[in-house]
């Protein structure tokens, strides 16, 4: 589905445990790391880290939405790395 709205998505699907592939992602400084497990294909969500280490549940749809809207205006500040004073 991701493919399919236009975004880049790299899987990491590597034996190691979750924290250190969170961990991975996180020092190559990806701006949104998407966990998704069984729970979360069962019920159509995603829980979203975004670079400035804030979390978040969401569904897929919304996901999708929110993505796209933070694509399209091209905002450095949800991805952490300009803040509001």
């Amino acid at each position: 589905m991701l493919f399919d709205a236009g975004f880049r998505v790299e899987v990491d699907e590597s034996d190691g445990r979750l924290s250190g592939r969170v961990r991975a992602a996180a020092t190559r400084k990806i701006p949104l790391i998407v966990v998704v497990g069984r729970r979360e294909v069962e019920s159509r969500s995603v829980t979203v880290r975004y670079r400035s280490g804030a979390e978040q549940s969401m569904t897929l749809d919304e996901f999708v939405s929110t993505t796209r809207q933070l694509v399209d205006c091209k905002s450095l500040e949800w991805a952490g790395h300009v803040t509001k004073d």
